[in-house]
């Protein structure tokens, strides 16, 4: 059952979304709105449209009605916004359970409006240079964080003497291009050491009544305030919460935003840390066509308890942008290309070699890399040492991403792809030619064309009630109701051949 929290429970209980305005500027905002202050109490809420909308009052008493798209999920933890508008008030509180933002009376808010916002997410977290982190071990009266102060700092920061740590992998996964330190202490506070500090609520928490891990969230952020002040904490990059054993089942963090949050003894994986603060970094889960966490050569996907060497796949890797000198984009009106690529394990001795590809198109953009299993990616899953195809959404480097291939030498993989808004589908074929795994570096010869793969099975079209389609208008005219021989939903489109379908079922 999903516990309800009263407006007052969260009113009393909450810091409120604590703001880094400086993140604006990335944003290129034009035009502010207003800046009012309000005059009653307003809820924004999820419809059942999935839409979120609110109607503020201006300061012309003219209605102004905001709304949130439902690709966040969930939001961040210090801004709403879509692809019109922003919306920022510093005494608002967030009910995630509710999926309601509730702003008090008499509580100033910005609403500005931004002329260069993808019509998805966008991030607002640098992935280059150095950031800080503040990891907080949370204790109550009834129940406490397991794991000491020193172990914190040790498997976040390497201060002892663990090898593979948060800070350590992150550095070697994106070659010193970004660098995690410890947060410095604070001028009120002598408490932080080694980046670590604990927050005692001195009650118990267990006994609150509909008490859920948000609620003890929102505690934890009242206390840090107190403690260290508002400028501490808006300053610091990301506050990493560890609870007390039980009050989540695993771990989560919020998309653009700087808090994760940590069942316990998992505050001390360095690939749960990964992956919480990933999405600090606008990086969403890495999955396949079945498993929303199945890609395991991914840090997005599924997630381990013990330590491991394996950093994030071809589209979060274009998105963190740690090999940008290496990346090879491929057009909408190109389909034809030959090359080696080499594993990011490999990178650092590319010789000019591709790293990670990615091809556009209007249906889906691809991205492909060799996954070479050495040194920070030899704890890979999946694919050991062979090429992989990726699929995201259209022109959104960091939507879900899905592996839908793993090739090795001599096989191929066939799409047919709205390349254009004509709306003509054209094949897509991306062939392995060649995996050298004795040469330095080890290298894949990838082949772009539109060739028919005839490593793909081909498929009779039939129809619902099993006629088969023949001729080609007929095929275009059925285009999403063809059907293979034992009765599956095609998951593409016709192919560009009558009569056969080359594609995955």
């Amino acid at each position: 059952m999903t516990p309800v929290i009263s407006v007052t429970q969260l009113l009393s209980t909450s810091i409120l979304l604590m703001l880094k305005l400086t993140a604006i500027s990335s944003m290129r905002v034009t035009q502010t709105l207003y800046t009012p202050r309000m005059q009653s109490p307003c809820i924004l809420k999820k419809r059942r449209t999935g839409v979120w909308k609110c109607t503020f009052v201006t300061k012309a008493s003219l209605p102004f009605s905001f709304s949130m798209g439902e690709f966040w999920s969930p939001p961040s933890d210090t801004v709403v916004v879509d692809d019109r508008s922003s919306f920022f008030s510093s005494q608002s509180v967030i009910d995630w359970e509710k999926w309601t933002l509730f702003v008090p009376p008499d509580s100033h808010f910005v609403i500005k409006t931004p002329s260069n916002l993808e019509p998805t997410k966008v991030s607002l977290m640098k992935t280059k240079g150095s950031k800080t982190v503040l990891v907080v071990r949370v204790l109550a009266d009834d129940v406490v964080t397991t794991v000491s102060a020193y172990q914190l700092s040790n498997n976040w920061f390497g201060t002892g003497d663990d090898a593979i740590n948060f800070r350590s992998k992150t550095m070697q996964c994106s070659y010193g291009k970004l660098i995690f330190n410890p947060a410095p202490s604070s001028a009120l506070s002598t408490g932080i050491r080694n980046g670590v500090v604990t927050i005692d609520l001195k009650r118990k928490v267990r006994s609150i009544e509909n008490v859920n891990v948000m609620v003890i969230e929102n505690m934890v952020k009242v206390e840090l305030v107190k403690n260290l002040g508002p400028t501490y904490t808006s300053n610091v990059d990301h506050i990493a919460l560890c609870m007390p054993r039980g009050l989540l089942k695993l771990a989560y963090g919020y998309y653009n935003g700087k808090i994760s949050v940590y069942n316990d003894k998992l505050c001390l994986s360095s690939h749960f840390q990964m992956h919480e603060i990933g999405h600090n970094l606008n990086l969403d889960h890495s999955g396949t066509p079945t498993r929303i966490y199945g890609d395991k050569t991914c840090i997005m996907g599924l997630t381990y308890r013990r330590d491991t060497n394996i950093c994030f796949n071809a589209p979060k890797s274009w998105a963190l942008g740690w090999y940008d000198d290496r990346h090879r984009t491929i057009g909408k009106g190109q389909v034809e290309w030959t090359g080696a690529v080499v594993g990011l394990s490999d990178y650092g001795i590319s010789n000019g070699y591709a790293v990670l590809l990615k091809i556009m198109s209007n249906t889906a953009d691809f991205y492909v890399n060799y996954n070479r299993a050495i040194g920070i990616n030899k704890d890979t899953k999946l694919g050991l040492n062979k090429v992989m195809v990726f699929s995201t959404e259209p022109g959104v480097t960091s939507s879900k991403s899905i592996l839908i291939r793993q090739l090795e030498a001599g096989q191929c993989f066939s799409r047919n792809q709205r390349f254009s808004s004509s709306g003509i589908f054209r094949r897509l074929t991306i062939s392995v030619l060649t995996i050298n795994t004795s040469a330095s570096p080890s290298f894949a010869t990838v082949h772009l064309s539109k060739k028919i793969c005839k490593d793909d099975e081909s498929f009779k079209f039939i129809d619902r009630n099993g006629a088969r389609k023949r001729g080609c208008a007929e095929l275009d005219t059925n285009l999403c109701n063809s059907w293979d021989q034992n009765g599956k939903l095609m998951k593409n489109y016709c192919s560009v051949k009558c009569d056969f379908c080359r594609d995955e079922r």
